[in-house]
């Protein structure tokens, strides 16, 4: 994932889905942001955009490994919305990351080339693998795994993006009133340049 070549020009179409499904997003963390950072484009005005990966694409990119659960603190700790947009398809336990997630910030939107339903093959899950992808969640299983670690779901949309990707909106049950009002203060040092 080191290079921009691996980015697929399609996941603007995602992107834009994603941003008309979260108007209530202010500060964004563009989780697993990629090279062409492709949500930054579809962003209304006025809203703040907080890329973070493993690789750092640009000089605001904040590093993060998640299957090591290595989060964007910093980036978490003063959004509001973090969008994970083709990244769970990459997480070897991606319970414990969205669990992690939940803990820290209060909405997410996320989205997932599921599995259909019916009809699961080995064949299906050697071509997932074959594009890096490692677990095979249906959209059923995938809710599931957003309401056991920490979420409450607000909506649901399917968007084609090569594949059937079910975009999710969801509310942390987790994140609280008195990090609610740190979040407000972490801003306010942000814009001061105090927390770079």
């Amino acid at each position: 994932w080191s290079s921009p070549d691996r980015y697929d020009q399609a996941w603007q179409v995602r992107s834009v889905a994603a941003i008309e499904m979260a108007p209530h997003a202010s500060w964004i963390c563009d989780l697993g942001c990629g090279a062409l950072q492709s949500l930054k484009a579809a962003l209304r005005s006025g809203q703040v955009y907080l890329p973070a990966d493993l690789t750092q694409w640009t000089a605001d990119t904040e590093l993060c490994e998640l299957n090591e659960l290595r989060l964007p603190y910093r980036s978490l700790s003063i959004c509001d919305t973090v969008f994970v947009l083709g990244v769970i398809e990459y997480i070897f336990k991606p319970a414990c990351l969205l669990e992690a997630i939940s803990s820290n910030v209060e909405f997410l939107l996320l989205s997932y080339n599921q599995t259909p339903s019916e009809g699961r093959s080995s064949n299906l899950s050697e071509e997932r693998r074959s594009v890096g992808w490692v677990n095979d969640f249906t959209e059923l299983e995938l809710l599931t795994l957003l309401l056991n670690n920490g979420f409450e779901i607000q909506n649901k949309q399917k968007i084609l993006v090569n594949d059937s990707t079910t975009l999710v909106t969801a509310r942390s049950k987790r994140f609280t009133n008195q990090q609610r009002a740190r979040r407000y203060f972490n801003r306010a040092a942000y814009r001061l340049g105090l927390k770079r």
